[in-house]
């Protein structure tokens, strides 16, 4: 199985790589536009919808130098507690992670070395670290979490993913003290044809000890994309339906997705089983907790499946499942919204933006304001700052 098949399960894209400079800050701009209101309503209905906003005129573009030929100048030195955001480009067999400042300044990649494929990155708690995913090759199935320091350097691994046994980890990210690394795990049968488990694990920083946190025993149903809650006692992830029967013990490599939903497991309680907070019909994907811990932000269809462009729009949710919140609405935008990620205030929303190329756009935590702050970019993340 190859990468592409396995741990990446991921359409492959080809565009030039675009970067368009505006001038709206996010983490640290003095935004008073107030959370999403929570309506007690059912999780598959929509409570209220966010105002029209339009899209602002978007700066010149200017060409991302390759990693290959780019070392980070003055300019692009990444200082302590300054906001950047951190994000991925390439065509999804050779990606790159990549630096921006929110006004789209100071482009860089994080590792200006080309080789292995580099993608998913997340910053660390305390803003200080990148973690991201590396793959040796187009083909390989070994994937490695690597972390290095904000300006790139001392880049190591924390932990290896090798088939079989591990053979599509994916999406990692931090805890909230930083001492350990939430991933998803889907481990294949020594041929790899199929699917033999679905795990949610965490990896220990310094020691590179791991431990399971969540097992499905029906591969029905698989577990993916878990981020932790700021308290660190609650993990909201994807729930994933399959066309595979109930209570299989195996599935597929070219099984279908019927449904997601979002799922919250009580860390705190050893045997916990998952809740489900929305259902699968609300085909919900990618969720984020706001950082008060109070609501999770979450979008409608996957930008990597077959759901239209047009199903992508951000929703929030209690984590009890009440209060389902729409908060973008892609006839509004222009476009769909996907895989956010709130300020660290709370009080804008950045998120991957699907018009053509996929950019980088945020808006006001009540859906107004929107800005496109890189013109091709996917998965962003904002560094925490104080």
């Amino acid at each position: 199985m190859t990468r592409s098949q396995g741990a990446r399960h991921r359409q492959t894209r080809r565009w030039p790589i675009l970067v368009a400079a505006l001038g709206a800050l996010i983490a640290v701009a003095g935004c008073s536009a107030a959370g999403p209101t929570a309506s007690a309503v059912a999780p598959s209905v929509v409570a209220s919808v966010a105002p029209t906003v339009s899209l602002p005129t978007t700066a010149p573009s200017a060409a991302i130098p390759s990693a290959a030929s780019t070392k980070p100048d003055g300019a692009s030195v990444v200082k302590p507690n300054e906001a950047w955001i951190v994000y991925q480009t390439g065509d999804h067999d050779q990606d790159e992670v990549m630096l921006a400042r929110p006004d789209g300044s100071g482009v860089h990649p994080l590792i200006p070395i080309a080789g292995p494929s580099r993608a998913h990155p997340d910053w660390s708690p305390d803003g200080s670290k990148i973690l991201y995913q590396q793959f040796e090759s187009v083909t390989a199935t070994d994937a490695y979490i690597y972390v290095a320091n904000a300006d790139g350097s001392d880049a190591h691994s924390v932990f290896t993913c090798s088939s079989p046994g591990c053979n599509a980890w994916n999406f990692a990210s931090w805890s909230p003290d930083g001492s350990s690394i939430v991933f998803q795990n889907l481990t294949t049968d020594a041929a790899q044809t199929a699917i033999t488990g679905s795990l949610l694990q965490a990896v220990d920083v310094a020691t590179g000890k791991v431990r399971t946190l969540l097992t499905s025993s029906d591969l029905q149903i698989t577990y993916r994309r878990p981020r932790f809650s700021p308290d660190g006692k609650s993990l909201a992830f994807e729930v994933v339906k399959w066309n595979n029967p109930a209570g299989s013990k195996t599935r597929p490599l070219d099984a279908s997705i019927v449904g997601s939903a979002i799922g919250v497991l009580d860390l705190t309680h050893p045997g916990a089983k998952p809740r489900l907070i929305t259902d699968f019909k609300t085909n919900a994907y990618y969720p984020s907790w706001h950082p008060s811990g109070d609501l999770i932000i979450f979008n409608t269809g996957d930008p990597w499946g077959s759901v239209p462009v047009k199903a992508l729009d951000l929703y929030t949710v209690k984590p009890d499942g009440s209060g389902q919140t729409q908060l973008t609405r892609t006839d509004a935008l222009g476009g769909g919204a996907a895989k956010a990620t709130w300020s660290t205030d709370g009080k804008r929303v950045l998120f991957e933006f699907q018009s053509g190329p996929p950019g980088v756009a945020s808006v006001a935590a009540d859906g107004s304001d929107f800005h496109l702050h890189i013109k091709v970019g996917e998965y962003p993340r904002l560094r925490p700052t104080s």
